[in-house]
């Protein structure tokens, strides 16, 4: 019987060896595990921060945008309601010309006919 207990003692010696290499593999795979988890961790954060940042500045451009729209749109107006009287000057402009021409051509010609 001795050398039976013997037998068991060293099966089970020989079973709780391999338990524990396998435990201690085990856990090297955990804490590497771990520590890529921390690593990403860290990148999400950086992310985080990253994207509360860029959604900020966006923000402000938005509001930048609203401000310059309205700059524009006020701007506009004004000069819809400048327009007709620039479109009137312009032709008072053309007309003015074209006759200021006419006459030219009327006193050369009459100079040219005498």
């Amino acid at each position: 019987m001795p050398h039976e207990d013997n037998e068991l003692i060293a099966y089970r010696l020989s079973n709780l060896e391999r338990n524990t290499a396998d435990m201690a593999i085990a856990v090297k795979s955990i804490a590497e595990s771990l520590t890529t988890l921390a690593r990403l961790e860290d990148k999400h954060e950086e992310t985080r921060e990253a994207l509360g940042r860029a959604f900020t500045e966006i923000e402000k451009n938005r509001l930048a945008q609203v401000v310059v729209n309205t700059d524009i749109e006020t701007r506009t107006k004004k000069i819809e309601v400048e327009m007709p009287a620039l479109k009137m000057v312009r032709g008072w402009t053309i007309t003015g010309v074209l006759g200021i021409v006419a006459l030219v051509g009327i006193a050369v010609a009459a100079m040219v006919i005498h």
